[in-house]
């Protein structure tokens, strides 16, 4: 599917219909004004009401109602590797391509050219360099965006990313693994969950390894990162087993296996006010916070499982949070991450590590 697109010339997007019985064109609401000028004549003005081109542009959660179809996962990876599209937009057409967006109000030709985060621009441009840490930073921003979308088929959450996938992959990313890369792994796993979303249950059909963010049916995030300072964990195998002969497409299985520190905490609360969860050492004080993939996970005083993965510049330190799930072979299920500023924070950190081995564990 990706090819179709990358490979066309025009696309035609019927983005204001919210289904295929809508249509590409809508009529264009007027106004007729009259009045009497200074010279006692009748006039009359035609208008219409003022387009708000930050919609089109930024296509954020607000804006679905003026371009539904913006809203669908399958969609944004389309806009992005067409070369050019024609947007039947609830007012006036828009055309988008690799280096410019123009409408027919002159509006985005005048101002438009400059605004920074167009969609399919700022894709373009993350990529002209073909450099992983671009390459990185770019992936970071798709995931967030399309995380958020809607699909029919929830099934679709690889396979409607994999077009994408396969452009990022040529800047130097490595293999892919259901949405993580081989040469970005660690910083990949650190994905997480905004606490608004994670009320959500993991979805009934596995479709991922908890440790992709596939996995999950919520919207997901990477926060601010900034270099990496110091990486504690050590990536020795990563697989995933594709389901079909589209490397980039849907899994039917996977595992990553890491070394690392694992010290076991406690899970407590929700809080009544905000229902948000901690995490305390097993002996000791303090508490630090757990951003959960999902509470239906997580109880309290539940035992949980730590993994120092890495710490950001200047000092802000990423945890991998764990339920063990057969304790005989180490294998374990991700639950979410923690953080820490190791400023205010180290006390806590060494309390939780002190006396832990590296262990090697793995995660399906």
């Amino acid at each position: 599917m990706g090819d179709i697109y990358m490979s066309s010339y025009l696309t035609l997007s019927a983005t204001r219909s919210r289904s295929s019985s809508e249509g590409c064109f809508a009529g264009t609401p007027s106004a007729k004004l009259t009045g009497i000028d200074s010279h006692g004549q009748t006039y009359e003005v035609y208008a219409r009401r003022l387009i708000n081109h930050f919609r089109f542009l930024t296509a954020s959660k607000t804006d679905f109602l003026s371009y539904p179809l913006f809203e669908r996962s399958w969609c944004y990876q389309e806009r992005l590797l067409s070369p050019r599209i024609l947007h039947f937009g609830p007012q006036e057409l828009f055309f988008e391509c690799l280096e410019d967006c123009k409408c027919e109000c002159q509006w985005m030709q005048k101002i438009g050219s400059s605004f920074s985060s167009v969609p399919k621009r700022s894709h373009t441009n993350a990529l002209l360099g073909r450099t992983v840490f671009d390459a990185q930073r770019r992936w970071y921003d798709i995931v967030s965006v399309y995380s958020a979308l809607k699909l029919t088929r929830p099934s679709d959450r690889l396979p409607a990313l994999s077009g994408i996938a396969k452009q990022v992959q040529d800047c130097g990313m490595g293999q892919y693994y259901a949405g993580l890369w081989e040469v970005t792994v660690l910083e990949d796993l650190l994905w997480s969950v905004s606490p608004e979303n994670a009320a959500d249950p993991r979805p009934l059909a596995w479709r991922a390894p908890s440790w992709s963010w596939a996995s999950v049916d919520t919207a997901v995030g990477y926060g601010r990162r900034a270099t990496v300072k110091e990486r504690y964990a050590h990536a020795i195998d990563i697989k995933t087993s594709p389901a079909s002969v589209d490397p980039t497409g849907a899994v039917h299985a996977g595992h990553i296996i890491l070394k690392g520190q694992v010290a076991p905490v406690i899970v407590f609360g929700p809080s009544q006010e905000e229902q948000m969860y901690a995490l305390r050492p097993l002996h000791g004080s303090g508490y630090v916070m757990l951003y959960p993939d999902s509470a239906k996970d997580i109880q309290n005083n539940q035992i949980l499982y730590y993994m120092k993965i890495l710490t950001y510049a200047p000092d802000h330190m990423l945890l991998l949070i764990m339920v063990r799930s057969d304790p005989i072979t180490q294998t374990y299920t991700r639950v979410g991450i923690s953080d820490a500023y190791l400023e205010d924070d180290q006390s806590w950190v060494e309390q939780v590590f002190c006396g832990s081995n590296e262990r090697v564990v793995t995660i399906e």
